[in-house]
C-alpha cells in the first residue's frame, strides 16, 4: 500500500516535455570541479546539454528550458513547483555550461588515454578510495575488510581475481526462490515476488561481481519484462530461467553464446512476440532489437546506419520457427516448429562488408559476430557506459576500441574483457568517476548487503526485502519489470527529486525499525552492531569512519570533521517570540549509551545515504 500510495503521488506530479533534440556529429566534454558538461556543435555554435546512449542524439540545456518555461503555469500547484525547480537548475546548468562550452574543445582530450595502452593494467598502490570505486561500479558496493585489505595490500590484479573466483551459492539461490510463492498464488503478490527474488538474489549472494553484471547491467541491455509473461502459468519459472540465461554467460563468457540461449530463451520470446514469428507473417520484433539494442546498434561511430529495414525484415524471416509448448517435465519451454520456418535464403547486409547468406536463427546470430563491423564497437560500448561514463566513446575512443579488439580477439568473451578493464589504470582514472548515477536497485542491494555483513537482521521489523523492494521502487527501478525495451534510462528516470525523497523517506522508515528502541528486542536490531567490529566502545571518530567505510563513501577533511560535530552536539529546540529556534549544545558522544547509538548512528546512515558520494559513483 505504502509504494502504491507513493507511486501514485510520483505519478501525480510527473511533468513531460519534449524538448527540441539535435543529430550531432561534433562532440566533447569539458569538466569544472566535479561537474562534467557535454558540449556539441548545433547551427554552428557550442552549446551546453545531454547526450543520449546512442552517442549522437542532443539536448541543448536551452531547448529543454524552453520546453520547461512552455508548461511552466500548467497543471497542479505541485506540478507547478516541480517545474520550477526544473527550471532553476537548468538555468543553472544552461549558464555554466554554455559559458565553458564557447571556450571550445579543450586542448587536452578529457580523459588523457594511458601512453602505453588504453587498457594498460594499474601499477600503483591501490586505496580504499579506488577499492570502493571497484565495487560500487561492478560489486554490488559493499566492502568486505577482508576483501579491503586484499586490495590495499596486494593490489588490483589481487582483488580483481579474487572478485572473479565464482564460488557456491546455493544458499542465495534457495532464499530468493523463497519469494516467488510470496504469501499466496494470486497474480497480485506473486509478481511483486519474482520482483524481490532477484532483489534478493543480489543481497545475499556470494558472487557479487558475477551477478552485478548479469542481473543489472545485462538485464538492463538484453530486457525482459514480467509483465510480458504473467498471463502464463508458469510465468515465475520463466523469469527465473532467463536471469539464469542471463548469468550463464559468467560461466562460459561468450556474449556471442548469450545472444544464442536469449534468442529461444521462452521468456524472451514471448517478450519480442517471437513465438509467433512464422513464414506467413513474420514478426520483427525480435530482429529489430537483436540489431538495434543487443548487438551492433543504430549507428556507427561515423554516424552511419548499420542496418536497413531490408536487413530487419530479412532477419525476422531467419528467426521464424520458434515457439513455446507447455512441457509436463520442463514447464513452458522453447520448440523449434519447422512448418512456420522460411527455410528460403535471406541475404543479409547488401551492398556492405557484411554482405551474406544466412537460413535460421543461429546462422543470423553467427553471421552478425564474424562479419559486422560493428558487433565488438557497439557490445564494448555498452558494457563501458555502464562501467566507466555514459559519453565513453566521446571522450576515450582509443580505450572502447581496445575493449572491442580484445572482445574479437577473445571470441566476444565478455568476462575477459571486463577483468582487464577492472585492472585497467582507465577503470580507476579520476576523470572516469563521479560520471555515473546509481541505479536505485544498487542503492537498495549496497544497504541490504551492508547490514547483513554487520549482522543486523534483513529480515527484522521495518528491515526487510520487501522494504529494500520498495526503496527500489520508489527510486524508479523493479527488477525484473523494465519500462521498455530500452531498459531503464537513468537520466530521466532516476533523477526526479520526488524519487529521491520517496527513497530517502523508505530509508528513514527503515533506520527508525518500529517501536525498537531499546538495545534488546525481539528482532535482533541493535545499533551497536555497527560499532567497528570488536570494539565495545568506539570513539566518535573510530564510528564516522566505520559508517562511511560500510557504505563504501570517501570522506574528504571537511566532511569528516562536521560528522565529528555532529556525533558531539545535540539540537535543542526552544521558543522565542513565539518561533521555534533550535541551538547547538554540546553533547559528547557516549558508546554506552544506546539511545545515543540509535540516534547517531541512524542520522549517520540517513546523511551519507543523501550525500553525493554514495549516490554518483
Amino acid at each position: 500500500m505504502c509504494g502504491d500510495a507513493n507511486a501514485a503521488r510520483s505519478k501525480a506530479i510527473s511533468v513531460k516535455v519534449s524538448p527540441k533534440t539535435y543529430r550531432v556529429s561534433k562532440l566533447f566534454v569539458h569538466r569544472s570541479g566535479s561537474t562534467s558538461y557535454t558540449c556539441a556543435m548545433v547551427s554552428k555554435k557550442w552549446l551546453a546539454g545531454t547526450i543520449k546512449r546512442d552517442g549522437r542524439t542532443f539536448t541543448p540545456y536551452s531547448s529543454e528550458l524552453k520546453a520547461y518555461k512552455d508548461i511552466s503555469r500548467k497543471g497542479s500547484r505541485r506540478a507547478r513547483l516541480t517545474v520550477q525547480q526544473k527550471i532553476t537548475r537548468l538555468k543553472q546548468l544552461q549558464s555554466a555550461g554554455d559559458k565553458l562550452c564557447k571556450t571550445g574543445p579543450p586542448a587536452t582530450p578529457v580523459p588523457t588515454p594511458s601512453p602505453a595502452h588504453p587498457l594498460q593494467a594499474l601499477t600503483r598502490p591501490m586505496t580504499p578510495a579506488d577499492i570502493n570505486h571497484l565495487y560500487k561500479r561492478a560489486a554490488l558496493g559493499y566492502v568486505s575488510p577482508e576483501m579491503m585489505a586484499i586490495g590495499l595490500t596486494q593490489g588490483a590484479d589481487s582483488i580483481v581475481t579474487s572478485l572473479f573466483s565464482k564460488v557456491e551459492d546455493s544458499a542465495a539461490d534457495a532464499e530468493a526462490k523463497s519469494w516467488l510463492n510470496e504469501r499466496n498464488q494470486s497474480l497480485a503478490t506473486t509478481i511483486p515476488g519474482v520482483k524481490k527474488y532477484a532483489l534478493a538474489k543480489l543481497v545475499a549472494t556470494r558472487n557479487p561481481l558475477h551477478n552485478h553484471l548479469c542481473m543489472i547491467h545485462l538485464h538492463d541491455i538484453i530486457s525482459v519484462s514480467i509483465t510480458s509473461v504473467s498471463d502464463s502459468s508458469d510465468y515465475r519459472n520463466l523469469m527465473v530461467r532467463y536471469f539464469n540465461t542471463l548469468c550463464g554467460v559468467t560461466d562460459y563468457g561468450s556474449y556471442r553464446t548469450l545472444m544464442k540461449e536469449m534468442t529461444i530463451d521462452p521468456a524472451m520470446l514471448r517478450w519480442l512476440t517471437g513465438s509467433v514469428n512464422n513464414k506467413l507473417k513474420p514478426n520483427e520484433d525480435f530482429a529489430r532489437e537483436f540489431m538495434e539494442l543487443f548487438t551492433i546498434g543504430v549507428y556507427n561511430r561515423a554516424g552511419e546506419l548499420n542496418y536497413s529495414d531490408l536487413d530487419v525484415a530479412n532477419a525476422a524471416r531467419a528467426f521464424t520457427g520458434m515457439g513455446i509448448i507447455n512441457s509436463a517435465q520442463f514447464g513452458l519451454t522453447s520448440i523449434f516448429n519447422f512448418s512456420a520456418f522460411d527455410a528460403a535464403t535471406k541475404l543479409m547486409f547488401p551492398g556492405t562488408v557484411a554482405e551474406g547468406e544466412v537460413t535460421d536463427w543461429e546462422s543470423m546470430v553467427e553471421h552478425t559476430f564474424n562479419k559486422h563491423p560493428n558487433a565488438a564497437h557497439n557490445i564494448a560500448l555498452m558494457l563501458s557506459q555502464r562501467y566507466l561514463r555514459p559519453d565513453i566513446d566521446q571522450v576515450n575512443p582509443a580505450l572502447v576500441d581496445a575493449l572491442a579488439a580484445d572482445l574479437k580477439s577473445t571470441d566476444f568473451d565478455i568476462m575477459s574483457m571486463l577483468r582487464k578493464l577492472l585492472v585497467s589504470a582507465a577503470f580507476y582514472d579520476d576523470a572516469n568517476r563521479q560520471s555515473l548515477l546509481r541505479t536505485p536497485a544498487e542503492i537498495a542491494i549496497h544497504v541490504g548487503r551492508a547490514f547483513r555483513a554487520t549482522g543486523m537482521p534483513v529480515e527484522g521489523g521495518s528491515m526487510t526485502i520487501t522494504a529494500l523492494y520498495n526503496m527500489s521502487s520508489m527510486g524508479g527501478m523493479e527488477l525484473g519489470a523494465p519500462p521498455t525495451v530500452f531498459g531503464w534510462d537513468r537520466d530521466k528516470e532516476f533523477t526526479s527529486g520526488t524519487r529521491l525523497l520517496g527513497m530517502t523517506n523508505q530509508f528513514t522508515t527503515i533506520l527508525s525499525n518500529g517501536s525498537f528502541n531499546n538495545e534488546i528486542n525481539p528482532i535482533g536490531w541493535n545499533y551497536k552492531m555497527l560499532y567497528p567490529q570488536g570494539v565495545a566502545s568506539p570513539s566518535a571518530e573510530q564510528v564516522v569512519d566505520h559508517v562511511a567505510a560500510i557504505m563504501s563513501v570517501d570522506l574528504n577533511e571537511t566532511q569528516r570533521n562536521l560528522l565529528m560535530k555532529y556525533m558531539n552536539t545535540q539540537l535543542v529546540a526552544s521558543v522565542v517570540q513565539g518561533s521555534t529556534v533550535y541551538k547547538e549544545n554540546a553533547n559528547k558522544w557516549d558508546p554506552a549509551s544506546y539511545a545515543q547509538a540509535r540516534q547517531k548512528l541512524a542520522g549517520l546512515l540517513r546523511i551519507i545515504f543523501g550525500s553525493r558520494q554514495f549516490r554518483v559513483i
